[in-house]
């Protein structure tokens, strides 16, 4: 089994944390527990999962026209 360096470390770390808080959030609404705080965390999740996830800026045409109208 390969061991994992310490960017790969850093990386898992981050997925698990951003994950586990997405739940946590979640279940705060659910819930009814500070719904302020978990609805903050949520949109904070949708923006940063956006700028991240989505490669907009380097589409051209049709595909960038697509992502406009889908998103």
């Amino acid at each position: 089994m390969n061991s994992l360096d310490l960017t790969q470390l850093i990386a898992l770390a981050a997925v698990l944390g951003f994950a586990s808080g997405i739940r946590l959030y979640a279940v705060l609404l659910i819930v009814g527990l500070w719904m302020p705080a978990a609805a903050f965390g949520l949109i904070v999740f949708t923006i940063a999962a956006s700028v991240m996830l989505l490669n907009f800026w380097d589409m051209d045409g049709p595909a960038r026209q697509n992502i406009i109208n889908v998103w």
